[in-house]
C-alpha cells in the first residue's frame, strides 16, 4: 500500500524564491525666468525614474515526496525585469491683466525589458537543490524568453483664464506604442475642456448661502493600446512527425490543439480610440457644511482591441484586429455634509453614488451577436445568455415531461420558440436560449460615516452594487464532492424543491445545470470598521512622544444583505479575507 502524507511535504521539499528590486525618481527644476530677463514664468523640469527587479526561483523535490513521486527533481528560474520613463517638461505662465495663460509641453518615453531562463531536470540528489542540473544529463524542460516594449508621447496643453470666472484648457498629445503595427504605432488625442465659475458673478453676490458653483463641459479623447508585445507579427507552433522510430520536428500556423493557439498577424492594427463627453458641477453651500459634485458622462469606442475568430482553412483560429463599436452612459454623484459640528462633537458623512449603461453598437464583419463571448448588439457588455430554468419537473407532470426527454426531479426548462417563432415542444439551443443578465451593475453606492468625540474617531463604511447577475449556483449533485446545504427534490417528499434529485445525469449532473446559474447579485456589504484614539499634547508629554494613536480596524466584516447565501457577491467567491487590526502610531 502506497500512502502519501501531504504534511510531511513541507520538510522534504524546497521552495525558495528571492526578488531584489531598485527603483527611484529623480528630477530637476529650472526656472529660466528668474535668469533671464523677459522670460518670466517660463520653467524646465527633467525627471527620470528607473525600476529594476531580477527574481529567482529555486524549487527541489525528492523522490520520496509527491511532487518528487520516485524522482529527484529540481528547478531554476530567473525573471530579470527592469523599465524606466524618462520625462522632459517645459511650462510657461503669464498674467495679463485679468487674463491669465499657462503653457506645457511634455516630451515623454518609456521602456519596459523582460528577460529570464528556466530549467527544471531530474538531479542525483535533491539535497544539492538547484546548483547541480546537469548531474544526470537529463533535461526536462529548459527555455530562455526576451520581452521588449516601448511608448512615446509628445503634448501640449493650453490652460487660458478670464477674470478667473472663464476657464479653457486645450490640449493635445501624439502616442506612440511599438507593439502595435508598423505603419499604426502613432496616433493622435484631441481634449478640450470648458468651466464657468458662476460664485464669481456679480449677480451671484446676494447669496451668502452659496461657497462655490462651478460647471464644467470637457470633451476628449484618449487611446489604448494594451495588448501583449509581439502580439501583430503572429507566429508559428512546433509539432512532431513520425517516420517510423525517427520523431521528427516541424512547425505548423496554428495547432488548434494546444491550449492557448498562437494568432495570426495583423499588419493593421492600431489604437483603440474613446471619446468622451463630460458634463459636471462643482458646489459648495453653508460655508462648507455641504460640498460636492455631479458628473453626466457619455463615451463611444472604436477600432476596440479584441481577437477575430478566423476560418480554420486560414491555418489560424484567430487574430487581433480592430473591431466593433460600444457606447457608454453614466453618472456620478459624490455629497459630503458636515452634519454636526461642536466642540467635543463632529459628526462627517461621504455619500457616493454611480449609474452606469453601457451597450454594444456594431460588432465584426456586421455580425450582430457573438454568443461565444457573450456579445449582442444593443446589449450591455458582459451579457449572460442560456436557458430559462422553470422550476423541477414533479411527479404529476410524468408525461408532459416526457414530451421533452426528461423524467420527474429534473430540471425543467421554457419553452421559448421554434423555426416559425412559436413554442415546438422541443428544447432547441438555436431557439430557447435567451439573454438572462449582465455582468455590470446598474448603479452602486458608497457611505461613509465619520465620528469625532473628543480624542476618539470612528469611521463606518459601506457598500452596495445592484443591478447585475452572478453566473454562479449549478450543483452536480453526484454526491462525490463536498457541497453546500441544498433544496433538492424527493419525491413524493419535497417537489417544490428548487435543485433537481441527487444522482440525475451521474457524476457530470442534469443536463441543464447551468441553467440554474444565474443568480441576482445585489448586495449592501459593512466593508470597514474603524476605531482610534489619538493622544493629546498634555498627554504626550507625560510621556514624552511627539504624537500617538491607538487604532483598531475591522475589514470585511460582514454582508447587510446579499439574496445568496452562500458566497460573497463583493469578491464573487465563497472565500474572502476578514481581518481585525490593531495598530499603533507612535513618533519621536
Amino acid at each position: 500500500m502506497n500512502i502519501i502524507n501531504p504534511i510531511l511535504e513541507a520538510d522534504l521539499c524546497r521552495n525558495q524564491r528571492q526578488n531584489l528590486r531598485i527603483f527611484g525618481s529623480l528630477y530637476s527644476d529650472f526656472n529660466i525666468g528668474s535668469l533671464i530677463n523677459g522670460l518670466e514664468g517660463l520653467r524646465y523640469r527633467i525627471q527620470f525614474g528607473p525600476d529594476f527587479r531580477i527574481g529567482r526561483v529555486g524549487v527541489a523535490d525528492p523522490a520520496n515526496s509527491i511532487n518528487g513521486d520516485g524522482n529527484n527533481i529540481a528547478q531554476y528560474d530567473i525573471d530579470i525585469r527592469r523599465s524606466w520613463t524618462f520625462d522632459n517638461l517645459i511650462y510657461y505662465d503669464k498674467v495679463i491683466n485679468e487674463h491669465s495663460l499657462g503653457l506645457t509641453l511634455l516630451q515623454s518615453a518609456s521602456a519596459y525589458h523582460t528577460e529570464g531562463s528556466n530549467m527544471r531536470s531530474f538531479v542525483n540528489s535533491a539535497q544539492e537543490l538547484w546548483f547541480n542540473l546537469g548531474s544526470k544529463s537529463d533535461i526536462r524542460s529548459y527555455g530562455t524568453f526576451l520581452t521588449q516594449t516601448q511608448l512615446q508621447s509628445y503634448m501640449i496643453r493650453m490652460n487660458y483664464g478670464f477674470a478667473d470666472k472663464y476657464l479653457l484648457t486645450a490640449s493635445g498629445r501624439w502616442d506612440g506604442a511599438s507593439q502595435l503595427a508598423p505603419g499604426h504605432k502613432w496616433d493622435f488625442f484631441p481634449s478640450l475642456a470648458l468651466g464657468w465659475r458662476l460664485d464669481q458673478e456679480d449677480f451671484m453676490n446676494n447669496h451668502s448661502w452659496l461657497d462655490q458653483l462651478k460647471l464644467r463641459f470637457g470633451v476628449g479623447t484618449t487611446g489604448n493600446s494594451a495588448i501583449s508585445a509581439y502580439a501583430t507579427k503572429g507566429s508559428v507552433s512546433p509539432n512532431y512527425y513520425h517516420f517510423g522510430e525517427a520523431t521528427l520536428s516541424g512547425v505548423v500556423a496554428s495547432d488548434p490543439s494546444a491550449a492557448i493557439p498562437v494568432v495570426m498577424a495583423n499588419s493593421s492594427l492600431g489604437w483603440e480610440k474613446t471619446t468622451q463627453y463630460n458634463l459636471g458641477v462643482d458646489f459648495s453651500f453653508l460655508r462648507g457644511r455641504i460640498f460636492g459634485n455631479i458628473d453626466m458622462y457619455k463615451s463611444f469606442t472604436k477600432d476596440l482591441l479584441m481577437t477575430k475568430s478566423l476560418p480554420a482553412l486560414t491555418g489560424y483560429l484567430r487574430t487581433w484586429a480592430n473591431i466593433g463599436k460600444t457606447e457608454n452612459q453614466g453618472i456620478d454623484i459624490t455629497l459630503n455634509t458636515l452634519n454636526i459640528d461642536t466642540r467635543d462633537f463632529k459628526w462627517n458623512t461621504t455619500f457616493t453614488f454611480s449609474a452606469d449603461r453601457s451597450k454594444i453598437v456594431e460588432l465584426a464583419d456586421g455580425k450582430t451577436e457573438d454568443i461565444s463571448n457573450g456579445w449582442f448588439v444593443g446589449e450591455s457588455i458582459g451579457s449572460l445568455y442560456g436557458y430559462v430554468y422553470d422550476g423541477i419537473w414533479k411527479t404529476s407532470e410524468k408525461e408532459e415531461a416526457a414530451k421533452f426527454g426528461r423524467e420527474p426531479g429534473m430540471i425543467k426548462i421554457k419553452d421559448l420558440s421554434g423555426p416559425d417563432g412559436i413554442p415546438d415542444g422541443v428544447i432547441d439551443a438555436n431557439f430557447d436560449r435567451m439573454i438572462l443578465g449582465k455582468l455590470r451593475p446598474d448603479w452602486n453606492a458608497g457611505l461613509l460615516n465619520t465620528f469625532n468625540y473628543k480624542n476618539w474617531d470612528l469611521s463606518v463604511f459601506i457598500y452596495g452594487r445592484f443591478g447585475f447577475t452572478m453566473e454562479t449556483g449549478s450543483e452536480t449533485l453526484s454526491g462525490r464532492f463536498a457541497s453546500r446545504k441544498l433544496d433538492y427534490w424527493i419525491e413524493g417528499t419535497n417537489e417544490d424543491a428548487y435543485y433537481y434529485a441527487p444522482g440525475v445525469g451521474g457524476e457530470n449532473g442534469d443536463t441543464y445545470k447551468e441553467a440554474m446559474n444565474f443568480q441576482d447579485g445585489s448586495f449592501i456589504k459593512m466593508r470597514n470598521i474603524s476605531l482610534g484614539y489619538t493622544f493629546n499634547s498634555n498627554q504626550l508629554n507625560k510621556i514624552g512622544f511627539q504624537n500617538l494613536k491607538l487604532y483598531m480596524q475591522c475589514m470585511n466584516p460582514g454582508l447587510i444583505y446579499s439574496k445568496i447565501d452562500y458566497l460573497d457577491p463583493d469578491v464573487g467567491g465563497s472565500t474572502f479575507n476578514r481581518s481585525l487590526v490593531l495598530g499603533i502610531n507612535v513618533g519621536f
